[in-house]
């Protein structure tokens, strides 16, 4: 996974999985906010 600039202003995604999860489960979702700009935790 890359690392990308945040547009200033632009919100930070703060992505929390349920239980009996991990964090893999939110791959995709942060390739693709990573790719439009978004800031994700």
């Amino acid at each position: 996974m890359s690392v990308t600039t945040a547009v200033p202003g632009t919100p930070t995604i703060l992505l929390v999985h349920g239980a009996f999860a991990d964090s893999s489960s939110w791959n995709g979702v942060i390739a693709t906010l990573l790719a439009d700009g978004f800031p994700v935790r």
